[in-house]
């Protein structure tokens, strides 16, 4: 969509286009009525009452109240599997509301308690899945495995499969790998990618091709400090090649000035109409080459433009590209750089715009100390190339529970006979590993914020053990079904582990049972401060290539 220029702006050279500028005709400082008369009125279009009202009156525009933080959902696909069960657990015993994704609804009551949202689907028959499953989720398991049983036959409870440490010859006693691991994995990713939000989140403002901006926001204007008497001003313009790769970026530029009490400039997008719901993302990202100083971003949640506003501050590397994630909890309510109180949380569902400011102010904390300053807030000139604004998401919203030795079956130079038994009989299992590995695709592939966890052999044996993770898929060994879920469930509050895939296993020898106590607390930061994204181990190239521990794709910067 073609942008209009907020004002008759100053000649350009060609490569910008003018989004928005509040230049003066005049080279000397002075304060310009003009400029004031067309900041208002950019930011005022849809009134045909006087205008000026709104800059004298709080309670001119619609209260902009603060959100809350509902109950969080997540859904278990397989929740009545070893796996499944404990995740649900761990998910009950932290706070979420789970729906339960099962075959056997009254065997999942008896197992899981009242407690839980129980559905009755087979993943094998889309048309048992329904869309209402996946209602107000904000997080999703996928548990879900084809049913292995020993030949000889099992207990009642599986305890021959489940203890995870004596070896029973398998077979497939349900249905197929492929329908289960793998179109299964589809039905169930499809769904989800109505109602999670895109891993590289929300575009707000994305200038990367042409000479326009594309995304939610595309109309900006300027509000410097000539609304207070002031005398800087500012612009944004689209400049091509002005981008981190020679990509076109925003360009927020001016000059700052003290005088006539000023300091302060900044530019504003107009309201969204609709306004933007960024609900399902965890906060604000901004990538920009920094000038070493500090900023603002501003959010607003009504239609007016001199109200409470929603104000974060961040710092900037000096000359130097990086992504700034504010968390939505770091917003706080201010009107006219005084902090309100009892606001609560910015409600991050209806968006109306985002401003961006260089100022010499930082907030009145309303301790009696007064308006504080900008640290390192710096009079004149300056150029902050922009590549975009989105709601980010921090962490994985879709853990996927895969097995470690997934991508061994076809990996040349492997000595079968060495690998586990899954690897050595996956032809004889169907193609367990094979369509599982399929399935780790589907998830990779989903646009959706992930991570695969590869456990190593299940067991039945009590939490606490210290663990290891590692890529490539090369480690063997066992993990208890109680440290896999909880860590599993960690997953959803470790930015570490997005877009990750790893295997799991804890440090005892296979054949030295684990006694100890259960850990307190885990700090799932340290286990996988070393995981990389993309990293997935697969053999490529027609079974010519080991990946191993080389990341398939860049990470994103979001």
């Amino acid at each position: 969509m073609p942008l209009a220029p907020c004002a008759r702006a100053p000649a350009q050279p060609r490569r910008y286009r003018v989004l928005c500028s509040s230049s003066s005709s005049s080279s000397s400082p002075g304060w310009n009525p003009f400029q004031f008369v067309r900041t208002v009125l950019f930011f005022n279009k849809p009134q045909l009452r006087n205008p000026f009202d709104s800059l004298t009156s709080q309670t001119e525009s619609a209260p902009a109240t603060g959100g809350t933080m509902g109950k969080r959902r997540a859904l278990v696909a397989g929740a009545t599997g070893g796996m499944g069960k404990r995740i649900t657990e761990q998910l009950v015993k932290q706070g979420w509301d789970v729906r339960c994704l099962v075959r056997d609804v009254p065997k999942a009551k008896e197992m899981l308690g009242e407690n839980v949202d129980i559905v009755a689907a087979d993943i094998t028959q889309p048309r048992t899945v329904q869309p209402a499953y996946f209602d107000d989720v904000d997080a999703a398991f996928i548990c879900t495995a084809v049913r292995v049983a020993p030949k000889e036959g099992d207990t009642e409870d599986r305890s021959k499969y489940y203890q995870g440490i004596a070896f029973f010859e398998p077979e497939v006693a349900e249905s197929t790998p492929e329908a289960v691991e793998l179109r299964g994995a589809e039905t169930l990713v499809n769904e989800l990618r109505r109602v999670l939000p895109p891993s590289d989140g929300v575009v707000l403002v994305e200038p990367s091709t042409g000479s326009t901006l594309g995304g939610a926001l595309t109309q900006w204007g300027p509000i410097d400090d000539v609304v207070m008497g002031g005398v800087s001003e500012s612009t944004l313009v689209v400049e091509p090649g002005a981008g981190e790769s020679g990509e076109s970026a925003a360009v927020f530029r001016g000059v700052v000035r003290e005088e006539n009490n000023g300091g302060f400039c900044a530019v504003r997008s107009t309201n969204a109409e609709p306004p933007v719901d960024l609900s399902r993302c965890d906060g604000l990202a901004i990538r920009l080459k920094g000038n070493g100083q500090r900023l603002k971003v501003t959010l607003r949640t009504d239609t007016g433009w001199d109200g409470v506003q929603w104000c974060a501050s961040f710092d900037t590397p000096d000359g130097e590209w990086f992504t700034a994630r504010i968390p939505f909890s770091e917003f706080r309510p201010v009107f006219r750089a005084q902090i309100v109180k009892d606001r609560g949380q910015v409600d991050a569902s209806r968006v109306t715009s985002v401003q961006l400011m260089l100022s010499k102010f930082e907030y009145d904390e309303g301790d009696g100390r007064g308006l504080q300053k900008n640290p390192t807030f710096r009079a004149g000139p300056f150029a902050i190339p922009i590549a975009g604004i989105r709601g980010y998401v921090a962490a994985p919203r879709l853990v996927y529970v895969s097995s470690a030795g997934v991508t061994r079956w076809n990996r040349p130079g492997i000595n079968v006979d060495e690998e586990p038994p899954a690897v050595k009989m996956n032809d004889m299992l169907g193609g367990i590993l094979t369509y599982k590995l399929a399935a780790e695709e589907v998830v990779r592939n989903s646009g959706l914020p992930f991570a695969i966890v590869r456990p190593c052999a299940l067991t039945e044996e009590p939490p606490g053990a210290p663990l290891e993770v590692s890529q490539g898929d090369v480690i063997r060994g066992k993990i208890s079904r109680d440290d896999a879920a909880e860590l599993c469930v960690g997953l959803l509050s470790t930015p570490e582990a997005k877009e990750t895939t790893f295997e799991l296993k804890c440090t005892l020898p296979f054949s030295e049972p684990w006694t100890g106590e259960p850990a307190e607390s885990r700090d799932w930061a340290s286990l996988l401060k070393d995981v990389k994204p993309w990293v997935t181990g697969r053999t490529v190239d027609d079974g010519k290539t080991y990946t191993g521990t080389t990341p398939e794709r860049d990470a994103s910067p979001w």
